[in-house]
């Protein structure tokens, strides 16, 4: 039986429009699809007679199983860096994202960020730190020494939210925090929010403490 090969004109073709078939000794493309991407054609050998579709299927499976391999060989996505407490300049930075904030040192030796949002001045604590190092927890405060809030007030403010727990000092001296545990790492998205909640809280207890006392 006489041996050719199939040839495929290279050149995208129109819907419903498929080209007939050249037969030609000399050379032949890989298979139709090969012809579409633009590639380069080999020389295959189809018998006269045979459905020459067998080759295309053997040949697109081939091609399936290559992408399959080298989706594998790319290896998993990296995933986003943690940042937590011990890296105190990183979470300054996100912070001043809002306003300004300047990174001290307490007098324990620990680190402390003193910002400011929205006109809001308050502080961010380091907790749980070996040395002024390694630290976990991060606490969020803000102070109102005027207007005087009752201790009804207060333990009405914290029965109606889920985040932002006040306190009320014997000299009379009102403070909103909020405790953030970083141990382990978190994302920066997830830092990020975290200070948009501490922007809303300092908005929303400033605007209860001067409000109405009813």
């Amino acid at each position: 039986v006489r041996r050719l090969s199939l040839v495929m004109p290279r050149h995208h073709f129109a819907p419903g429009s498929f080209p007939a078939a050249k037969i030609d000794g000399r050379r032949g493309c890989r298979h139709f699809f090969n012809t579409l991407l633009n590639r380069s054609c080999y020389p295959i050998a189809v018998r006269t007679g045979r459905n020459w579709m067998s080759a295309i299927r053997m040949t697109a499976m081939q091609s399936l199983l290559a992408l399959a391999l080298s989706v594998m060989n790319a290896g998993p996505l990296e995933a986003e860096p943690l940042i937590d407490a011990r890296d105190p300049i990183v979470l300054r930075d996100i912070i001043a994202r809002y306003g300004t904030a300047f990174l001290m040192i307490d007098i324990h030796g620990d680190p402390l960020i003193e910002g400011r949002i929205d006109g809001q001045q308050f502080r961010v604590h380091f907790h749980e730190c070996v040395d002024g190092a390694d630290c976990k927890m991060l606490g969020f405060r803000r102070s109102w020494v005027r207007p005087e809030l009752t201790l009804e007030r207060i333990n009405r403010w914290n029965n109606e939210r889920l985040f932002g727990v006040a306190t009320l000092d014997p000299g009379g001296a009102s403070t909103i925090g909020l405790d953030v545990n970083l141990d382990h790492g978190v994302t920066q998205a997830n830092f990020t929010e975290t200070v948009e909640t501490w922007r809303r809280l300092l908005t929303e207890f400033a605007a209860y403490a001067e409000g109405p006392t009813g």
